[in-house]
């Protein structure tokens, strides 16, 4: 509010899940730089429906491709679960708590209960309960996001839902092939397989109202059982070249600034 009054402008990058139309501060935002079409789409129909007059800009986020190593993989033995903090609990709109988080966890553990075959990595920044199928291995949360991809062929990342998901591209940056849900805004990350949903409910998150996308172990164990073994040679270079031709800051940090700058 102050910048506005005082003739700057403003620009948002905006999280989509934690927004809501009725925010004040809303109305004093010049530009929307949406790092996902996801988010653009909503940003464009809230400005038909609420009448807000910023600009919309779709930049489909980039990330520093030089800070990840690239590491071709060449056999798919073992996926990796980055976790972090777990993306926070939601409620449904009866206000009972829904169970589980945004990146899944629940689903990776379910599937190496089902499948022993399956050799999942776990990074997580907080303590997954014990005990763990004897098929997981739990590796150390890393100072540096650039190290969370050394260990692993292929990431695995069955989220509900994301604003952006920074590991659905940093992971292929750094030569794994990715697979994550198979609906927006995960699907934009280009991903090598998607697991498919079953179904979508409404949450609550941030006092907002959002669609979460469900899926069962069975289908996650569907997706992954077959690609054990498998040669992921053209998969680990494909994900590498998506990140450098599509999602680099080379390429997105004069777009971003001319908006920044008003121009």
């Amino acid at each position: 509010r102050a910048a506005a009054h005082a003739g700057v402008g403003v620009a948002c990058i905006p999280m989509w899940e934690w927004l809501r139309p009725d925010l004040h501060w809303l109305s004093f935002v010049d530009v929307m730089i949406c790092p996902t079409h996801h988010c653009f789409e909503l940003m464009q129909d809230w400005k038909t429906r609420f009448g807000y007059s910023w600009k919309t800009v779709l930049v489909p986020w980039p990330i520093d491709r030089n800070r990840f190593a690239f590491r071709q993989r060449t056999i798919c033995r073992e996926f990796l679960f980055v976790n972090g903090y777990g993306g926070g609990e939601t409620s449904r709109t009866d206000g009972t708590p829904t169970k589980y988080h945004r990146k899944g966890i629940e689903l990776i553990l379910q599937a190496a209960a089902l499948c022993r075959e399956l050799r999942f990595i776990i990074r997580s920044l907080v303590r997954i309960p014990e005990p763990l199928p004897s098929n997981i291995r739990i590796a150390p949360a890393t100072r540096d996001n650039c190290h969370l991809y050394e260990d692993g062929d292929v990431c695995v990342q069955p989220s509900h839902y994301e604003g952006l998901g920074l590991q659905l591209l940093e992971c292929q940056a750094a030569g794994m092939p990715l697979i994550t849900t198979r609906a927006p805004p995960m699907t934009e990350a280009m991903p090598w397989r998607t697991i498919p949903v079953e179904r979508s409910e409404v949450v609550e998150v941030g006092g907002g109202f959002i669609s979460s996308h469900l899926m069962t172990p069975e289908s996650l164990v569907e997706t992954l059982r077959p690609l054990i073994g498998t040669d992921i040679s053209e998969a680990s270079l494909a994900a590498r070249h998506f990140v450098e031709s599509e999602r680099n800051w080379d390429d997105a940090a004069g777009q971003i600034l001319s908006e920044l700058l008003g121009r």
